[in-house]
């Protein structure tokens, strides 16, 4: 018995004419065939083949004849089809895409409104640091550590603003600034390389709207008043103060110019200027009017009372704003902001270095010491810096040279008092406890900075209890 070899994926009248013709394939191992028994045909079989494909044509053309449909249009409408499908598998990945882009700009916004202030005066309370950082802008939250023991806090906090241009401001006006005796240190969060690429795209869309952030105004000087200053510059496009719900104003807003050269002469000749006994502080705003909105040409969105429409340009490009009634300015930025810092605290770096001292017997600590001690992935290292040499780098300084002995989850720097001086403590996490062992070996007895390292594998125990006190 012979057989036929033929590819599986063929029309029905290809078959029937290698049926009818004895056509056989001469490769049979090619890809995407099939073996199946041949017998050759008789004559009687072969004219029965072609009086059956005779009728099914005929069929065939009775009911294009029927509806109507040629040969032509039916390939038409399957190319439509086919289209079509192409068109809406399209449509869905942008709305997956635009959906993923729109997270990471919550995020990205969200590590923009918070900075890190290191080195505060331990005699300073929580009440005058937010004291001497609320001129900048709206102050959402502020996170100070406090040791449970002392009771006293641990020298530095997070403070987290409704805008990124307050924070922006604070930090270029308030590092090395000498506050309750001592010269604070102002920087971002660690988890900004992160967002870095959005933050960067934000940017560069703020850039394209010749827009200032102004704050520090006193809520006694009139709306007018301040939008004369600022139209001495340039032309004014918008100028919006938040208000205060009473007729007032909350002492910060946003103004945008016409023109590039107005903005940036605003923030030359406005920034600290005095305005009936008030020195105002001007920015260059490092976000886009609708920062949590992802670009499009039809996307709209619904916040705090206030609709934003995209793609609805006033006259000279610049997108339209319709407040409903009841919406404020303040509002608008707490609904916007509200996801993003859902999606911000699970990477805060509040809780990646707040540390609290959780105390406990010291029987209790000796056996959890004995249990866990060798099973520990977490290194000490002691009097590697001191207080002035800790800056917002350092973390990521001590990571790249502790990933060379194994995978590194986290650092963390404690600073404390002990017999009256205070010290920096840097703790580092890694993957496995046989890496924290390598680590300890490889930075033990090393200088850095005129310093001799002191390494030591830390306790699981307490360290899992946030107990750094050790």
């Amino acid at each position: 018995m012979d057989y036929d070899v033929r590819p599986v994926k063929r029309s029905v009248w290809d078959e029937v004419d290698d049926l009818e013709n004895g056509d056989l394939p001469e490769d049979g191992a090619s890809a995407g065939v099939c073996l199946l028994p041949y017998t050759e045909l008789s004559m009687v079989q072969k004219a029965n083949i072609r009086q059956a494909k005779k009728f099914c044509d005929a069929l065939t053309s009775q009911w294009r004849e029927r509806t109507g449909v040629s040969r032509q249009q039916e390939v038409l409408q399957q190319q439509q089809q086919q289209q079509q499908q192409q068109q809406q598998q399209q449509a869905q990945m942008a709305q997956v895409m635009q959906a993923h882009e729109g997270a990471q700009r919550q995020k990205a916004f969200a590590v923009m409104c918070r900075i890190y202030v290191g080195s505060i005066s331990f005699e300073m309370h929580e009440g005058q640091v937010k004291e001497a950082f609320s001129p900048f802008g709206p102050i959402k939250s502020l996170d100070m550590s406090w040791d449970s023991i002392t009771m006293k806090h641990k020298g530095f906090c997070f403070i987290e603003y409704f805008v990124p241009e307050a924070a922006q401001l604070a930090l270029d006006q308030m590092h090395g600034v000498l506050l309750g005796g001592r010269n604070i240190k102002v920087g971002r969060p660690s988890s900004v390389p992160a967002a870095a690429p959005i933050i960067s795209r934000l940017n560069q869309e703020a850039a394209q709207h010749h827009r200032v952030y102004v704050c520090s105004i006193s809520p006694s000087i009139h709306e007018s008043i301040v939008r004369r200053e600022f139209e001495s510059c340039g032309p004014i496009r918008t100028f919006q103060l938040a208000p205060d719900g009473r007729q007032g104003h909350r002492g910060f807003g946003y103004v945008e110019y016409t023109a590039a050269n107005s903005a940036m002469s605003a923030v030359q000749r406005l920034n600290l200027a005095q305005v009936q006994g008030s020195y105002m502080r001007v920015c260059k705003a490092v976000t886009p009017p609708f920062a949590l909105q992802v670009p499009t040409s039809t996307a709209t969105g619904t916040t705090g009372g206030m609709t934003q429409t995209m793609g609805q340009a006033a006259p000279g490009g610049a997108p339209t704003v319709s407040a409903q009634p009841g919406g404020n300015f303040l509002s608008k930025l707490q609904a916007a902001n509200a996801i993003a810092v859902n999606h911000a605290q699970e990477q805060s770096i509040h809780h990646e270095e707040a540390m609290h001292i959780s105390g406990g017997s010291a029987r209790l600590m000796l056996m959890q010491k004995l249990q866990r001690s060798n099973e520990s992935s977490v290194v000490v290292l002691r009097n590697m810096v001191g207080p002035k040499d800790v800056d917002e780098d350092l973390p990521g300084e001590v990571k790249d040279e502790c990933m060379r002995f194994g995978t590194v989850q986290q650092v963390i720097l404690h600073e404390q008092v002990e017999y009256g001086e205070t010290v920096i403590k840097i703790f580092v996490q890694f993957m496995l406890a046989h890496e924290a062992q390598k680590a300890m070996r490889g930075l033990h007895g090393r200088f850095f900075a005129g310093k001799t390292v002191k390494a030591e594998i830390y306790d699981r125990g307490k360290f899992e209890k946030n107990d750094l006190s050790a």
